[in-house]
């Protein structure tokens, strides 16, 4: 119940002075409520549902967070400009450890295999530049030339700007410049 105090300030973009003044309390005392010190008594769970607008039983049970599908990301070699414009795909309501920054995308192509075409990528680390901590992980990564693939992001052989993409099947894609990377938080059906 506290990481839903918690997820309900961050979603507010309130600091916990801000929660606590709403809730009529110190921020001493609202910390501790929310780091699970304190229990969350019913008194508080009163409070904080009507300082938050809600019901009662989002603060016990917590409320999903909705995930927007912000477009379609490249699982093949086929030349897509997924970066370009596409819109709200819908929302998928998100599994664990979501946050407000999450966003999922629709894979097209079968270079991770033909079972995950149709799925969703969720991601929310955007790192540009890419940071070495990526490099072996599979990412979403947006190039220079407007796509938008999720690939295995390896270092290249050559300059260090540029990296080596790998999905399962098809031809690897070579000494190319990544503009931006994010590791894949899930994966799942639409």
């Amino acid at each position: 119940m506290a990481n839903n105090l918690r997820v309900l300030r961050g979603a507010r973009g309130w600091s916990q002075e801000d929660a606590a003044s709403a809730l009529g309390t110190t921020r001493n005392q609202y910390g501790k409520l929310e780091n699970g010190t304190r229990r969350l008594s019913d008194k508080w769970i009163e409070r904080a549902a009507e300082a938050y607008g809600i019901d009662a039983g989002e603060i016990v049970r917590g409320k999903p967070i909705v995930v927007p599908i912000a477009g379609y990301v490249g699982a093949g070699a086929e030349m897509i400009l997924f970066a370009e414009g596409q819109g709200n795909l819908g929302e998928v309501a998100g599994p664990d450890g979501t946050s407000d920054r999450t966003i999922a995308v629709e894979i097209k192509g079968e270079s991770l295999g033909p079972f995950f075409n149709g799925w969703l990528v969720l991601f929310d680390d955007v790192r540009s530049p890419v940071t070495d901590d990526l490099i072996g992980r599979l990412c979403v990564v947006g190039l220079m030339d407007g796509r938008v693939l999720v690939k295995r992001l390896m270092k290249s052989r050559g300059p260090s700007s540029l990296f080596h993409l790998y999905g399962q099947f098809g031809d690897p894609i070579l000494d190319i410049a990544v503009k931006w990377a994010a590791p894949v938080k899930t994966v799942m059906p639409r």
